[in-house]
């Protein structure tokens, strides 16, 4: 499945995953989920719980569609994220929840991590614990931007993006706005 460029996602349709993408659940438990409670624009979001994920060092995949890039100079990713922690963010030594976005151009024979962001970087609430189910208001939301790579040369026609959560049983994660 091809994505026609420039690509957007805001997970209001009631289908999820949305059309031409795919959740990868190793684990067959608690995974990517489209969510109502939360939206930086329209009604729904992409969330993973955390919160009640009670397994540390368990990864959950969301992938893209194929997106066209070959001969492409630069190729960027936006999109709206908000997440909290549990813990406080200041503990050190502690396993934290991560979102890595990977880049792959062979159908997920192999990856090149282009965004890894966990703790302090990653979280849109401050410095503070969040101790109850993490649901974001309209300020605890942030624009974050990746740079995805120069396709100029690039053998490949296609890449996709995957949005890849560590959990370590801290607190939500939300995207939007892709």
């Amino acid at each position: 499945p091809i994505a026609a460029t420039p690509y957007s996602e805001g997970f209001e349709s009631t289908v999820f995953p949305p059309s031409l993408w795919q959740r990868i659940n190793p684990n067959a438990d608690i995974t990517w989920e489209r969510t109502t409670s939360a939206a930086k624009t329209g009604n729904a979001s992409m969330y993973i719980n955390n919160y009640d994920y009670d397994q540390s060092g368990l990864v959950d995949f969301m992938y893209s569609p194929l997106v066209e890039v070959r001969g492409r100079d630069s190729a960027f990713l936006t999109f709206q994220i908000a997440a909290a922690m549990f813990s406080n963010p200041f503990d050190a030594g502690i396993p934290i929840d991560t979102l890595e976005i990977l880049i792959t151009d062979d159908c997920g024979q192999s990856f090149r991590s282009v965004y890894k962001k966990w703790g302090r970087e990653l979280i849109t609430t401050g410095n503070v614990a969040t101790e109850t189910p993490f649901t974001p208001t309209a300020t605890q939301w942030r624009r974050d931007s990746v740079f995805l790579g120069d396709f100029t040369t690039a053998s490949q026609q296609y890449i996709q993006v995957v949005f890849r959560n560590a959990t370590n049983w801290e607190n939500n994660i939300y995207i939007d706005d892709i």
